[in-house]
């Protein structure tokens, strides 16, 4: 009788083990379905402070393509722009949650040295599918992106403090800014016009420091490319495989949970 009762107790105390490794794991790596940003509170101006309407990710890249009517490049600029600048919007680069899974993987990476953990996060989300929301960079590298794939000679610029997409049509270069929401305008005229032009725009988008923008802007000499493309790349690849390689882990935790909570039935029909 004692024989048979420890025997319930060890076969017991072998369930609940069971049980709890099974939601353990299950936990975890139902963790890697959080959002890594939020939408943002709805206080301020939407498309700058906060998504009105879809998430970036949530638009079709067949609708963000260049459709076979739109032979006005800047038109099609425009468009993008704008799209963008709705449907993400401006948050510090770093104000992103990695999962837990994430989180480790992303530390053991760094730790041989296959990543620098600090620079993947410092950059921010750069790819469409991840950016909820960023400064004025990450807005404008996911524009260029987009309209690069789309045959548009386009690429980030900063311009001392503030970073646009610039691209060149028929020879003409322009800067256009997903981050305000401004449609383009040239960059290759005078102060005067451009100052003109900027005081125009950005006012009629609703802001109210088109001079601020102007003197960012006409300040040529400290004006260059925001990062080589090369470097952006390098920094997506890396958070591609911190990103991706979480998500097979979690697959992974996903089985080995199933197959768990399979003994566990098996011991309670034993």
């Amino acid at each position: 009788m004692n024989w048979l009762s420890a025997r319930r107790t060890t076969n017991a105390s072998r369930r609940i083990l069971l049980a709890v490794v099974a939601v353990s794991l299950l936990a975890v790596a139902a963790s890697q379905l959080l959002p890594r940003q939020d939408r943002g509170e709805q206080v301020g101006v939407a498309g700058y402070n906060y998504i009105a309407g879809r998430m970036l990710a949530e638009i079709p890249d067949a609708e963000l393509a260049r459709g076979p009517s739109e032979t006005d490049d800047i038109a099609y600029v425009n468009r993008v722009a704008l799209a963008v600048h709705n449907s993400t919007y401006n948050c510090e680069p770093g104000d992103f949650s990695l999962t837990p899974i994430e989180s480790v993987l992303s530390a053991a990476l760094s730790a041989f040295g296959l990543i620098n953990s600090e620079i993947v996060w410092q950059e921010g989300l750069l790819q469409k599918e991840t950016l909820i929301c960023g400064f004025c960079s990450q807005r404008a590298i996911v524009t260029s992106d987009i309209l690069r794939e789309n045959g548009i000679e386009a690429w980030a610029f900063g311009v001392n403090g503030h970073v646009l997409v610039k691209f060149a049509v028929d020879g003409h270069e322009y800067l256009a800014d997903p981050d305000y929401g401004v449609p383009a305008y040239r960059y290759d005229v005078s102060r005067k016009v451009m100052h003109r032009e900027i005081a125009s725009i950005y006012t009629k988008a609703g802001w109210t420091n088109a001079d601020q923008i102007y003197d960012l802007v006409s300040s040529r000499s400290d004006n260059d490319d925001y990062s080589s493309p090369e470097n952006i790349s390098r920094i997506k690849a890396r958070q591609e495989v911190v990103f991706l390689g979480a998500d097979i882990i979690a697959f992974g935790l996903f089985l080995l949970a199933g197959y768990v909570a399979l003994g566990l039935i098996r011991s309670r029909a034993g």
